[in-house]
Order: structure tokens, then sequence, then C-alpha cells
């Protein structure tokens, strides 16, 4: 069925739920694996490396265990295919062409942020901090490897999982505007665990989120390239760092 396609008439309720389950699982399975993986960095403690090592170790493997599930699943899709593989979640090489849309996307993210932060603080709405930036508010010299993480690491993985695989799966059989909205709300609410403060605030960062992230997902949707949405979401996250460390 052609990316661009809305709902076929040929789809049931049926397929549209199973898009919907397999989606969601795969997103739950990448969480769990990306923690699992993540525990394999503990023995290196026992070695005497430094707390930057084991936070770069640490990422790296989150990040590897993140994407495992869903490459294992597109794996299966495409039967070992590697063109095939890459055409699924429409890894292609980046030209020229890309530049525009790249930044395009990163001022349509920085202004959907700054007015999300007027349209919450008017509402009341707390937003909670990522884990990441409390650790480097306590220990600023763990910025570089905090850094590694969300400008290199983060974008990879998790556009690779939610735009790449979880979107794509679900525009199987939803229609654009709903690949994109539930892409976004599952991309954000598996971001809950990562959120520092109470229950309230945590909803508020997955809400957030989920809203910025749909410049990810309707610019992977319309240009079906995944490279664009990474490179947003790299420079989006250094950004955010480079006004933290301001603040240091």
């Amino acid at each position: 069925m052609n990316s661009r396609t809305v709902i076929d008439s040929s789809d049931s309720r049926r397929d549209v739920f199973v898009a919907i389950l397999t989606a969601t699982f795969i997103a739950f399975a990448s969480i769990v694996a990306s923690n699992i993986f993540g525990l394999f960095a503990l023995p290196f403690r026992d070695v005497g490396l430094s707390q930057i090592g084991l936070v770069l170790i640490s990422f790296t493997l989150g990040g590897i265990g993140l994407m495992t599930p869903a490459i294992v699943y597109v794996y299966y899709r495409t039967e070992g295919s590697l063109t095939d593989f890459s055409e699924y979640v429409y890894l292609r090489k980046p030209t020229l062409q890309v530049v525009k849309p790249i930044l395009y996307g990163f001022f349509a993210l920085t202004g959907l942020y700054i007015a999300l932060v007027i349209l919450f603080t008017t509402l009341g709405i707390d937003i909670g901090d990522n884990q990441s930036v409390t650790v480097v508010e306590e220990n600023p010299s763990l910025l570089p490897a905090i850094a590694f993480g969300a400008v290199i690491v983060a974008p990879i993985t998790e556009e690779f999982v939610f735009r790449g695989v979880v979107q794509r799966r679900l525009h199987e059989h939803l229609a654009p505007v709903f690949a994109i909205g539930g892409a976004c709300l599952i991309f954000g609410f598996f971001h809950i665990p990562v959120v520092s403060g109470d229950v309230e605030a945590r909803i508020g960062y997955a809400l957030f989120l989920a809203i910025t992230s749909t410049v990810y997902s309707y610019l992977y949707y319309k240009f079906e390239n995944l490279f664009i949405p990474i490179v947003i979401h790299s420079v989006y996250n250094a950004s955010i760092l480079y006004l933290l460390f301001l603040s240091l």
C-alpha cells in the first residue's frame, strides 16, 4: 500500500487494531530492552572507569537496546532483505534536497516550543525535566557525556524506532493524521520514566514532547527520509543543552 494512501477500504477494524497493538508493543519492547541493555554498563564500575565513561557506555548500550526489537521486527517483515529494510524505514542517502526541510523544520520546532512554553505556563501546566538535564545541573562535568547521548544516540535510535517503525506500522492501516498523532503520543508517553517530578509534571512533559514531535513525524511523512527528523532532533537537543550550559 502506498505510503500516502488514506485508510484503504479493505482495511478491517481488526487490521487497524493489530497495527496499533503492534506499534505500541514495539515501543514498549524497545523501552524495556533499552533499560535491560543499560544494566550491562554496571560491571564497568568495578574496573575503575570514570563517571563520564560509565555514562557514555550506558547511553550506547541503552541505544542499542532501544533499536533491537524494532530492528528484529523490520528484519522479519522484510525477510532479511537490506534493500527492503532500508525502504521500509525510509533510510535513504542524504542529498542537498534535505537541507531546506531541515531548516524549515528546525525553525518550526523552535516556534512551536516557544508557543507551547507560553501556553503551558498560562494554563498552569507543570512540565517536568528530563533526568539528563537534572544530572547536568547536579554535575556539570558530565555535560559532554550527556551531549553524546542527547545529540547523537537519542536522535538516531528514537527516530528509527518511533518514526521509522512505529509510525510506519501505523501508517499501513491508518490515515497520515492518525498515524502521526498515534506515533507522537506513543513517543511522548514512553518518555515518562525518564522525567523528574511528580505525576502531573511527568504527564505535562509527555504532552509537551508529543506535540513538539509532530514536526518530526510530519516531515518524515512528507519527505519519506529518516535522515531529516534525525538531524532536526539532534540540532534541537543540542540547542537545549547549549542553553542549559549557559545557565550553569
